[in-house]
């Protein structure tokens, strides 16, 4: 885990950027050397996404897909 105090911090935005894309903990402190902020990544974002990306993928739909399922699941609901 990296520490820096706030002041210092605002300059060096871009390598603590950096450090946290790298996985790495980046603390910044107040002045009394009080954790005010962590930067870690985001796990699990994708960015190789495509919007309709499965389009056309679906070859068959039930006609009944849109239907009720309340005869379904009758016996589950008092």
């Amino acid at each position: 885990m990296f520490t820096i105090e706030r002041s210092v911090a605002a300059k060096m935005f871009e390598e603590l950027l950096e450090r946290a894309l790298k996985g790495e903990d980046v603390v910044i402190t107040d002045e009394e050397k009080i954790p005010l902020v962590r930067f870690v990544p985001v796990q699990g974002v994708r960015s190789d996404r495509v919007l309709d990306g499965a389009k056309g993928l679906i070859v068959y739909m039930s006609d009944d897909f849109n239907e009720p399922l309340d005869d379904i699941f009758a016996e589950y609901v008092p």
